[in-house]
């Protein structure tokens, strides 16, 4: 009997093995598959921590001279539009873009590059295979969410600098986002989002910076928020239980991210879109906005080219993208003004979530209109870390 129960015990750990093994293998697979497609302008190896591209942002600035409210290098007015894409996963792009290497027949994969924004952007710079999520197994570390991700991007630092490791997690007061660096410097700038957790947790101090200096030429927008009276209009607004449920501190700054009208169409992304044009057109410097509703069809119905609902909205955005677009080039050519375009993702997806340390969720990308220095690649990224 006791032979019995050992050979047992050991079938089933090596059931259990083989199980383990084979879901890390199927997870290696989709980040293989990956750095093959022919769109990218690095490979694998060389994938993008998410946190430098505050560092292009930053540099874009840096070059000009802030003069009288504006940057100016070579005399022309340097701007900036960050795009976020939340939840867009890498392979997604083969919705958008045609990858030579590996046809595919399920009715994805060709280019669309009459209407791509993101086609567009990498036209005139490039696209590239970058990650979230920090260092695997190092103190740098941290999930691959909505929070956190969007954090370092803005930051360009992981969280064991601006202290934000998930969804929970307010920002660090001594790491400012590009926005306030450049407010303070006296920029017009501005972050638009339709998830209201991300300015009453992560940016809170944010806020309450901006109710204290509100000289500060600096918006957030939360574009399906409408003005409070009471504490129990911001639980119904919220649909909440209670006013212990709220996550704003109180009423004035639940507001201070408001909307005075709130479109009909707030709760879709066409409604960023308009916005992000109004904010161009009102001669922002940094106009900065997340399109929502990938990441919110995917956690509906699964982060996946086989479902419609998240293809759509990301086709989608990255039409609304070739609207931005467009209305800066216009811009470009009879203003004297020089923009940086950048357009990213958070994390990924698989099923309907996110947060794991798996290279479906790590694994995003970056299209900007400037090519980036290879200084910016990683070195002998494995899809988890960078080699010492």
């Amino acid at each position: 009997m006791k032979k019995i129960i050992i050979a047992v015990i050991a079938l089933i750990m090596s059931v259990t093995a083989v199980f383990f093994v084979g879901c890390d293998g199927e997870d290696k697979k989709y980040f293989e598959k990956v750095s093959s497609y022919s769109f990218w302008d690095n490979n694998g190896e060389e994938a993008v921590a998410q946190y430098k591209f505050y560092e292009v942002m930053d540099s874009f600035f840096s070059e000009g001279e802030i003069v009288d409210g504006s940057c100016i290098k070579d005399g022309k007015t340097r701007k900036i539009l960050f795009v976020g894409m939340d939840g867009v996963r890498a392979d997604a792009l083969t919705n958008i873009f045609y990858d030579e290497n590996d046809f595919d027949t399920n009715g994805y994969n060709y280019p669309c590059t009459d209407y791509s924004g993101i086609n567009a952007v990498k036209s005139e710079g490039g696209l590239y295979i970058a990650y979230a999520g920090g260092e695997k197994g190092k103190d740098s570390e941290q999930e691959t969410s909505t929070c956190a991700g969007w954090t370092s991007e803005l930051t360009g630092a992981w969280h064991t600098i601006h202290g934000v490791d998930s969804n929970n997690d307010p920002k660090n007061t001594n790491k400012d986002t590009i926005m306030l660096k450049y407010a303070k410097l006296g920029l017009d700038t501005g972050l638009a989002f339709d998830w209201g957790q991300y300015f009453d947790v992560t940016l809170r101090e944010e806020v309450s910076y901006l109710l204290a200096n509100p000289e500060t030429p600096m918006l957030l927008r939360d574009l399906d928020r409408p003005v409070a009276q009471s504490l129990q209009d911001i639980v119904k607004n919220e649909k909440l239980k209670d006013e212990e449920d709220i996550l704003a501190k109180d009423i004035e700054h639940y507001n201070a991210v408001a909307m005075k009208n709130v479109g009909e169409n707030a709760e879709y992304d066409v409604a960023m879109k308009d916005y992000l044009l109004e904010r161009i057109e009102a001669g922002d410097d940094f106009v900065g906005g997340i399109f929502h509703a990938p990441d919110s069809n995917g956690h509906t119905y699964g982060f996946s080219n086989e479902d419609n609902h998240y293809v759509n909205s990301v086709r989608n955005s990255d039409a609304y993208i070739y609207t931005l677009f467009n209305t800066i080039k216009e811009r470009e050519e009879t203003m004297n003004e020089e923009w940086l375009i950048i357009v990213t993702a958070d994390h990924g997806g698989s099923g309907k979530g996110h947060g794991k340390q798996i290279y479906e969720h790590r694994t995003i990308w970056v299209a900007c209109n400037r090519k980036f220095d290879q200084s910016l690649f990683g070195k002998g990224y494995d899809g988890y870390r960078e080699a010492e």
